[in-house]
């Protein structure tokens, strides 16, 4: 017995037979070419159904397991590399997270055959950029616990990639796909009960039925779960258009979609077009009541490391218009969704997070998301007063004052793996490196003088000339030509066996920090 992962209610346990789960295991080897030879790595939870279907599967065909305790994308992607990775199943936001890791650029994950993504629906700009990331067979999969796993998967044939052009074949990998080789899948006009007649434009509820669909939940009685109808299908809630070749895409959860001013939205029409704007790292739009609409449509964002918006006024008066402090992109997001959609699409507001709460599957939880907001509870990410490292690695508030009086020092710095910075010159392969931090105020003398990026460098190499060392750059507003200095005194380390290593931090950054 499974629970569901409770995203729009509690938890329901999902009565499995082994029949049932062993089926599901067979078809899963045959749909993703799985074979002895093949290392899994379990990133998501084995727990639930979105990775412990591979347990059976990769068991069945003699291949090797790698478990991941939990999830953090630097780990996983340096796991890629070590264990020699063909094969994953990782939740749609795991995705979006790794995608944005600065480790991707110097780590081989050539080893890849297959990464399968489910969870919820992902942005044809998402899938776009985890094709070009991984370089391998990429494909969404839709399922649920109630079905063991997998419903429908956006796979490709070697078929149809010979009769179609690459674009076919990139929005077909962005559908959730055609049915599971053991399921059977349609979608209904929630009203009539008849299949949709305009395909791919008219949206319906997904019914489903197979072998490898549940047999009910725990201490509900069937005969009393309106979810059924009297010929075994079963209602999933959610809704999705479907091509005349049988292939779905889901809208939304039909708890989810937004009913403003009498018309259906459909959150993740909204959502994908949040992730087309190149600051939009994650989304997540849901519905909050409006005594005129009904309801209006807010969304939630977290923005890429990069993410920054130029201008200013430039006077350096700490206001919101000052070039040393980072602006709220949101503005410009809200500009590109009235570009993209119509009027009643585009969110009444949008908010700038550090994180979006996940279950333990990767699913957003957009009902805390919804309660937080209509609480008033949703912490969001505002620009803060810059911050410092102390000699004993902790980080503090500080002033200008402060910053400028450590100019001079060097600090310890933690893991770079927290700060996931912007790379210029990076090598981080090498277990005995050691991090250090250049704090530096943005009106310091030092900035231009290129004997004093000579003097940094010599300092770090005299501290252990036989590691690789990281330099963090930490300025409120960095100087370009410190930093070009910076870099080629690191090159010119090179000679001496060792490495210095030069990232760039914006310490104005709270997420960074």
């Amino acid at each position: 017995m499974y629970y569901t992962s409770g995203t729009t209610g509690n938890p329901k346990g999902v009565m499995l037979t082994h029949e049932i789960v062993g089926a599901h295991a067979i078809a899963a080897c045959a749909e993703m070419k799985l074979h002895g030879d093949d290392v899994w790595a379990h990133v998501a939870p084995m727990f639930h159904l979105v990775d412990a279907f591979a347990i059976y599967s990769m068991t069945l065909v003699g291949g090797r397991h790698v478990i991941v305790p939990t999830f953090e994308a630097g780990a996983v992607i340096r796991l890629i590399e070590r264990e020699g990775i063909t094969v994953t199943n990782v939740g749609s936001t795991m995705i979006a997270i790794m995608c944005h890791n600065p480790l991707l650029k110097t780590h081989d994950l050539s080893t890849l055959r297959v990464v399968s993504c489910g969870g919820c629906p992902l942005a044809p700009a998402a899938v776009t950029r985890a094709i070009a990331i991984f370089g391998c067979e990429f494909f969404i999969s839709y399922g649920m616990t109630e079905c063991c796993g997998k419903i429908s998967m956006s796979i490709l044939s070697d078929s149809f990639r010979h009769d179609n052009d690459v674009q076919t074949q990139l929005k077909t990998i962005c559908t959730s796909g055609r049915p599971f080789a053991l399921m059977d899948v349609k979608v209904l006009n929630p009203k009539t009960r008849f299949p949709v007649v305009n395909a791919g434009e008219e949206i319906g509820e997904v019914w489903v039925r197979g072998s490898t669909s549940f047999h009910g939940y725990w201490n509900r009685d069937r005969r009393d779960d309106d979810s059924f109808d009297e010929h075994g299908w079963f209602n999933t809630g959610d809704l999705a258009v479907v091509r005349e070749d049988g292939y779905i895409t889901l809208v939304d959860r039909a708890k989810d979609m937004i009913l403003c001013g009498g018309e259906n939205v459909y959150t993740a029409e909204v959502e994908s077009a949040l992730h087309a704007h190149p600051s939009v790292a994650q989304a997540a739009v849901f519905g909050t009541p409006h005594p005129v609409m009904g309801e209006i449509v807010n969304a939630v964002v977290t923005l890429r490391p990069a993410a920054r918006e130029p201008g200013g006024d430039g006077d350096g008066d700490g206001d919101v218009n000052d070039d040393a402090r980072p602006r709220d992109p949101k503005g410009d997001i809200l500009a590109h969704c009235r570009r993209t959609l119509s009027g009643y699409k585009v969110p009444a507001s949008v908010k700038v997070v550090h994180e979006l709460p996940t279950n333990a599957s990767g699913k957003i939880l957009k009902r805390k998301l919804r309660e937080q907001c209509i609480g008033g509870t949703l912490v969001t990410r505002t620009a803060s007063a810059p911050a410092s490292v102390g000699v004993d690695g902790t980080t503090t508030n500080a002033s200008s004052a402060t910053r400028r009086a450590f100019t001079r020092q060097f600090t310890r710095a933690i893991e770079p793996e927290v700060f996931e910075p912007e790379p210029l010159i990076i090598d981080r392969a090498h277990d005995g490196a050691s991090s250090w931090a250049l704090i530096l105020d943005d009106d310091s003398a030092e900035a231009e003088d290129p004997a004093f990026a000579a003097e940094v460098v010599d300092e770090i190499l005299a501290s252990n000339p036989d590691a690789t060392r990281t330099l963090f750059l930490w300025s409120p507003s960095p100087s370009r030509s410190l930093l070009s200095m910076l870099t080629a005194a690191a090159a010119g380390s090179v000679s001496r066996d060792v490495r210095v290593v030069v990232s760039l931090i914006d310490a104005r950054d709270e997420a960074q920090v």
